[in-house]
């Protein structure tokens, strides 16, 4: 399954995209009956949305957890990166970045639990 990921706090060109949500020509776009404004409204700022905020898409495998969420498919891509570097080139430098990409793994996937943890409890 794939998942799309906005990037809201982290690279967003808010204001690029306030600017944009500030220009657009609302009258125009607004009108008709309310579900056709609603239909506009959300596809505009959708279409914004695509070109301001970064949303990489990832792919979700079989055996994720629910609570395992685009920075640990990120982490985890790279601590195989740098696995793969280190099995084809065994230098220290290689072993040194595998080293710190498992650690890195490990500080997000213990984050992500704890978060999604903290989320069902709030919810109970």
């Amino acid at each position: 399954m794939k998942r799309t990921n906005w990037l809201w706090g982290r690279k967003a060109n808010w204001e690029n995209f306030l600017g944009a949500l500030s220009q657009t020509p609302w009258r125009s776009i607004l009108t008709g009956d309310v579900g056709t404004q609603i239909g506009s409204f959300t596809s505009t700022v959708h279409s914004l949305q695509n070109k301001y905020i970064p949303n990489p898409t990832f792919t979700l495998k079989p055996h994720d957890h629910s609570w395992f969420g685009y920075d640990c498919r990120v982490a985890a891509d790279n601590k195989s990166k740098a696995w793969r570097r280190y099995k084809r080139h065994p230098t220290q430098a290689n072993k040194q970045l595998h080293k710190a990409a498992s650690d890195n793994i490990r500080r997000i996937l213990r984050l992500a639990q704890q978060q999604w943890q903290d989320e069902l409890r709030s919810k109970l």
